[in-house]
């Protein structure tokens, strides 16, 4: 995050700069701290100059993607995965065998 700031303030005038890591400090009250910090790694890895509207649309994609499930998190899910089911009582007569 340094490094984006320190960038920022010297590629942009003071009062450009100024507005921002204004608009950073807001970005960062809806992220949490270590998707930030991935993101700005990513953003300085591919570009030599970095902008705002390029960090917010990397946040985008990260918060976008989903986490793969493990196998034993998916055979849970569907363990409990029956929908709406009625059993005999419901229809008024229970199953004689």
């Amino acid at each position: 995050m340094e490094k984006f700031v320190d960038k920022t303030l010297e590629q942009n005038a003071e009062k450009k700069a100024l507005s921002i890591l204004s608009a950073l400090r807001n970005i960062a009250e809806k992220y949490a701290p270590i998707s930030l910090e991935n993101s700005v790694e990513t953003l300085l890895a591919i570009s030599s100059n970095p902008t705002l509207s390029v960090l917010k649309s990397i946040l985008d994609r990260e918060a976008k993607r989903i986490p793969p499930e493990s196998p034993a998190e998916k055979s849970k899910h569907m363990a409990n995965d029956y929908g709406f089911v009625r059993g005999a009582a419901y229809f008024g007569k229970e199953r004689s065998k």
